[in-house]
């Protein structure tokens, strides 16, 4: 089960790196730092602006991001606070900071900020697909089955979201939903070598379990 757990903490890890996040154009120095890579120079550029403006969210909310690029979550989380301060309906802002608080390990922080950003945005099936995580990450097993469930139902084609509940099936031993979300993932083209490995592992796994009740 340790296994399990530690190879689906490394996929939500991906999802922290990779989740694409929509940067204001709002300065092409400090934007197109950003896009380069050059995430110091970015930081550097949107305090200038912040010295001229410090009431405009977006570009506290770019200054963010450029901070989690550079792991900095805590310098991310303040600049984050103040963007959502400054427009409390930034759904997005919300999201990112509960990925700022997972990758800290501040799952309840992570979880309120979540809720959040779901109360401004039913319809994003990446945040609740986040949630899901967070509560996996908990190992609080209903209430992240509840999170997938939400997601499948908004986009069907997160296949991820398959292999989790069909983790979290696995710990509350539901084996045959297990089985059947286990199958669903391993349907989808394009999805990590290692994850695949996982599945079919647990599914063996599953089997021979059964084998001797």
């Amino acid at each position: 089960m340790e296994n399990i757990k530690y190879n689906f903490l490394l996929a939500f890890i991906l999802l922290l790196c990779g989740s694409s996040f929509s940067i204001a154009q709002d300065n092409e120095s400090a934007y197109n730092s950003f896009i380069k890579g050059d995430y110091s120079k970015a930081i550097e550029k949107y305090s200038e602006q912040i010295k001229i403006n410090q009431e405009y969210a977006p570009i506290f909310y770019n200054r963010a991001l450029a901070y989690m690029n550079l792991n900095n979550q805590k310098a991310a989380i303040e600049d984050l606070k103040k963007a959502v301060q400054l427009d409390p309906k930034n759904a997005d802002a919300f999201y990112t900071l509960a990925l700022a608080h997972t990758k800290l390990g501040e799952y309840q922080n992570a979880i309120e900020n979540i809720d959040k950003a779901i109360e401004i945005n039913q319809n994003n099936a990446q945040y609740s697909y986040t949630k899901a995580n967070i509560y996996y990450m908990l190992e609080d097993d209903d209430n992240s089955i509840s999170a997938y469930n939400r997601t499948i139902d908004l986009d069907p084609n997160i296949a991820m979201a398959y292999y989790g509940r069909a983790v979290a099936y696995t710990y509350k031993k539901e084996n045959q939903k297990a089985k059947d979300d286990f199958n669903r993932f391993l349907a989808f083209k394009n999805v990590p070598q290692l994850y695949i490995d996982e599945a079919n592992r647990m599914l063996e796994a599953i089997k021979i379990a059964e084998e001797y009740e």
